[in-house]
């Protein structure tokens, strides 16, 4: 069944994707639930063990850019208002 080729999916993966979630609403990860289950569909579709490493934004522009250095990908979600621009 098609269910049974989507949960073969997630549990078979043959490669591992660090993705860097840089946001402001880390803590709150719920915030970002649509972003974040779209990366595990597109995960399943590629036979891919997503892992979401989420990092807050202002710790970034403090510390600086180490915490991006291993990840195989950055996705900064839009903002609004005048931390968000």
């Amino acid at each position: 069944s098609s269910w049974d080729k989507i949960t073969d999916a997630l549990k078979h993966t043959k490669h591992h994707v660090d993705i860097a979630f840089v946001g402001k609403y880390v803590d709150l990860t719920e915030s970002y639930k649509s972003l974040t289950e779209a990366l595990i569909h597109a995960g399943i579709h590629t036979s891919s063990k997503i892992k979401i490493h989420y990092l807050d934004s202002e710790e970034i522009e403090k510390s600086g850019t180490k915490a991006l250095a291993d990840m195989d990908a950055i996705l900064v979600p839009g903002g609004f208002g005048k931390r968000g621009t």
